[in-house]
């Protein structure tokens, strides 16, 4: 009798274009906390905003050599008093750059974006970049690890993956009505709709429409809440929200009935399950 294991395999998120950049993971506790695998080719992509300052951290015994950057006028820029890592902070709304550091060890690549917040058009919200601002951002090295370490280092990044509330997939939804009912977020993975509402808000009831065409809505009942985000199965072209006599509608701008569904069978994009065979 052939065994079958079923596991999880990190999905090292190899971009198609020649442009791919990484982006560092969410801690288990905090978005906002960073960790990046040091690739002596790979870019990495550094989120912050107006009004925030971002931490980088190198290993302690790096010294900072040299940095020099795209827009250095568009930066705020400080080494660390140990020289092992640097702060930065954007001085303009347009602040889209590179940055680049050699310290006593290594060679680093930094894009450097902003996060923008929603605009409004035509009345309706629209998302933004659907990233928050990282404020530390700490730098692993594997080819410094033991193997145990290396393999609890691959555990937590699954564990990570998977637990992180970022918004991935499609992110074009607008919303027309109550100010109050409407999501901060909302957002699909082509199998289910993620909706993002305000800390200690009251979560309205969803309505969306029959699978069967009807015009006709019924209330959502099987909603599952994690960390302030509902989760709805399935991809809608509208969602309704009530709450007493208040009523938002939640378009999908992007509604396609012949999408495919996500190919990773988990709720991480990065995160691929597979079943493997392993003897008989």
């Amino acid at each position: 009798m052939s065994r079958r294991l079923l596991s999880l395999l990190v999905a090292l998120a190899l971009a198609a274009t020649a442009h791919a950049a990484q982006v560092p993971a969410p801690g288990k506790k905090d978005k906002r906390i960073r960790f990046a695998i040091y690739d002596p080719y790979d870019v990495v992509t550094i989120y912050t905003a107006i009004g925030k300052s971002t931490t980088i951290l190198f290993e302690p015994d790096e010294k900072i050599m040299d940095m020099v950057g795209g827009d250095v006028e568009a930066w705020g820029l400080a080494s660390t008093r140990a020289e092992n890592g640097l702060f930065l902070k954007p001085t303009t709304t347009d602040a889209d750059s590179d940055l680049q550091v050699i310290t006593s060890k290594r060679k680093y690549s930094f894009d450097l974006k902003l996060v923008r917040p929603a605009k409004a058009a035509q009345g309706k919200a629209r998302p933004g970049s659907g990233q928050v601002a990282f404020m530390r951002v700490h730098f692993r090295y594997p080819a410094s690890e033991s193997p145990a370490a290396t393999a609890q280092r691959e555990s937590d990044q699954v564990r990570a993956l998977l637990d992180a509330n970022t918004p991935v997939g499609n992110r074009r939804y607008s919303a027309d009505g109550s100010s109050e009912l409407e999501p901060i977020e909302v957002w699909d993975d082509g199998r289910t709709t993620f909706m993002r509402f305000r800390a200690r808000g009251t979560i309205p009831a969803i309505y969306g429409p029959r699978s069967d065409g009807n015009d006709t809505l019924d209330e959502i009942k099987n909603l599952v809440v994690n960390d302030g985000v509902v989760q709805v199965p399935g991809v809608k072209t509208k969602l309704v929200l009530r709450l007493g006599r208040m009523v938002t509608c939640v378009y999908n701008e992007a509604y396609d009935r012949n999408a495919p569904r996500a190919s990773t069978n988990t709720a991480s994009p990065y995160v691929k399950r597979t079943v493997k065979g392993v003897g008989r």
